[in-house]
């Protein structure tokens, strides 16, 4: 789903008549936008639903860590579609899957508020 993203953001891109830096530029930028305003945003407010049980919680943080971990694929496959790399160029990298660790903090609060209802 990401690729397909990033997919139609260079397609969009590319009919704008930019350079390939700028191109990989405004590529980066929609997806950092996808992952820290939509997804991030998402994420917390499904974690601080009420009527998510402990393993949910939980799983939403081994599932944020995995992405977080292959963050450098989706790295390679941005750098790969717009033949630019982050070093080559002024572009900025996706920062946007670092900003999941508030995801992975809220998780850490609410899985706290949840053993402790279940101590009580």
């Amino acid at each position: 789903l990401m690729e397909e993203y990033i997919e139609a953001s260079l397609q969009f891109a590319t009919h704008l008549d930019l350079s390939q830096t700028e191109v990989d530029d405004l590529v980066r930028k929609s997806t950092n936008e996808l992952l820290t305003k939509t997804l991030n945003d998402c994420l917390i407010d499904l974690i601080k639903e009420k009527n998510l049980v402990l393993s949910q919680i939980v799983q939403v943080s081994i599932n944020t860590s995995f992405l977080q971990r292959y963050s450098h694929c989706m790295e390679t496959f941005v750098s790969s579609k717009t033949g630019c790399t982050v070093t080559s160029t002024q572009a900025k990298d996706l920062y946007g899957l670092k900003m999941f660790d508030n995801v992975k903090e809220e998780a850490k609060r609410q899985i706290h508020v949840k053993l402790t209802e279940k101590i009580r």
